[in-house]
């Protein structure tokens, strides 16, 4: 959420901070899912959605992995612009 006020801060449109930050709520919801052994329903079906849309767990966490990327991409980029 901090990130997400920071971009906006930075001169992002809200709906474009959210994706940005999107893939991080992703894997944080991941971590609590397997933290938590009360959400490991969640966590089966967050799987099994993700299988079927990616085709498997590996690509799905390939897809996550670069979205991380571009995302962490996009804050550099807009902070080096900062620091010029």
């Amino acid at each position: 959420k901090l990130i997400k006020e920071c971009l906006i801060r930075l001169g992002f449109e809200e709906k474009h901070a959210q994706r940005i930050v999107e893939p991080f709520q992703v894997i944080h919801s991941l971590r609590q899912c397997k933290a938590h052994s009360g959400k490991r329903n969640d966590l089966v079906r967050y799987q099994t959605e993700k299988i079927r849309k990616h085709g498997s767990f590996r690509n799905h966490f390939l897809d996550l992995c670069t979205r991380c990327n571009d995302s962490f991409q996009l804050i550099a980029e807009k902070l080096n612009k900062l620091d010029s």
